[in-house]
């Protein structure tokens, strides 16, 4: 049964990165190859401010963060406006040349050994299964209330003038639905795990670290907030219009580069963040770090499909916990077999996505 919190830690991390991925490709109609990468930079500069450095590592996380925030906009100046217009193909192999571009500066600087991380995970909380069942209900109905919220405060008649009907679907749907999908998935999968380990054979059967607990928090932290942003506030107004119909969000009046320059620094600022955490799991990084993360990272957006955030937040949290549960059965080498697996399972049944707004976005048009 531990096998599901494990599930959870993973799948808060890859949400995190995810949704960075998924913002960009929304925004900016790249499929950002690199986004690995600057995960991967994320953690080697987390790294070295803090074996270096000597910082706290939550104020290198959030220096790693700053930093990776900035450049990733100066990239997104640099690199790709000068061939936006040129289609995605183009802006498809610009990514992947960048991606090769910072994954030899990544070998140059910090060399293809392992860096170790000298963070320790803290004291470990137990908790019976009956706890952690009354948490994932609190957490579906938290859902369903934070979902309710945003559905009403987009239905607003100047919120529909300002960013349509396709961004206000986008904004407005799957919110509660998807985490409440999440949270029924995860306790089906919990019930599975706990029949291998002997269910209540122990009143005290899980156990989290409060390291641990803090990542699944800071994730589910940031993925909130990024929806409140995009829901509740005028730059994220401008963003959703932006994505919808870039043209006649200039027309209107939306300073659509400052909205690109956001868009980059919050995608690459949460990027950094996964890689923050993926680093202090694993006790260190190397070098292949970002390659290894591009493609669950990819499977988890395509399985989330387009147009929902929190869609992408739910389908990388039960990508996570299949990937982890799944080790009871398999061995854990095939992890990422069973994320591709579950990818074209979904591909052939629903190829939008799980949580995509497009269907229904195409049929209210």
């Amino acid at each position: 049964m531990q096998h599901v919190i494990f599930g959870l830690l993973t799948g808060g991390v890859l949400a995190a990165a995810t949704v960075g991925f998924a913002l960009i490709r929304q925004t900016e109609n790249i499929l950002h190859i690199a986004h690995g990468q600057m995960l991967a930079l994320g953690a080697f500069l987390s790294v070295i401010l803090i074996t270096n450095a000597g910082m706290n590592v939550f104020v290198a996380g959030v220096v790693s963060m700053l930093v990776m925030g900035v450049l990733g906009v100066a990239l997104g100046i640099v690199v790709f406006r000068p061939v936006k217009d040129e289609g995605g193909n183009v802006l498809l192999f610009t990514s992947i040349g960048l991606a090769f571009v910072i994954y030899g500066a990544i070998i140059a600087i910090f060399g293809t050994v392992l860096r170790p991380v000298p963070v320790g995970f803290g004291p470990r909380i137990e908790f019976s299964v009956p706890e952690f069942v009354l948490v994932l209900v609190l957490a579906a109905t938290l859902a369903a209330l934070v979902g309710w919220l945003l559905a009403n405060r987009s239905r607003r008649a100047e919120h529909r003038a300002v960013v349509g009907r396709w961004a206000e679907l986008w904004a407005a749907r799957g919110t509660g639905v998807a985490l409440g999908l999440a949270t029924v998935a995860a306790t089906v999968l919990f019930v599975l795990a706990t029949q291998s380990d002997g269910f209540g054979a122990d009143n005290r059967a899980l156990n989290i670290a409060t390291g641990e607990l803090g990542m699944i928090l800071l994730s589910l932290g940031a993925v909130l907030s990024l929806q409140f942003f995009l829901s509740l506030t005028r730059m994220g107004r401008w963003l959703r219009a932006a994505a919808s119909n870039p043209a006649l969000a200039a027309v209107r009046g939306i300073p659509v580069r400052v909205v690109s320059n956001v868009v980059w620094f919050i995608g690459s600022a949460l990027a950094a963040m996964a890689g923050v955490m993926i680093a202090v799991r694993r006790g260190g990084v190397t070098s292949p770090l970002g390659w290894e993360n591009i493609l669950v990272i990819l499977s988890a957006a395509v399985l989330g499909g387009t147009g929902s955030i929190m869609g992408v937040m739910a389908a990388a949290v039960l990508l996570g916990l299949a990937m982890d549960v799944s080790a009871l059965w398999i061995p854990t080498a095939y992890r990422l077999v069973v994320a591709f697996g579950a990818l074209i399972l979904v591909l052939f049944v629903r190829p939008e996505g799980l949580f995509s707004t497009r269907r229904r976005a195409e049929q209210a048009a």
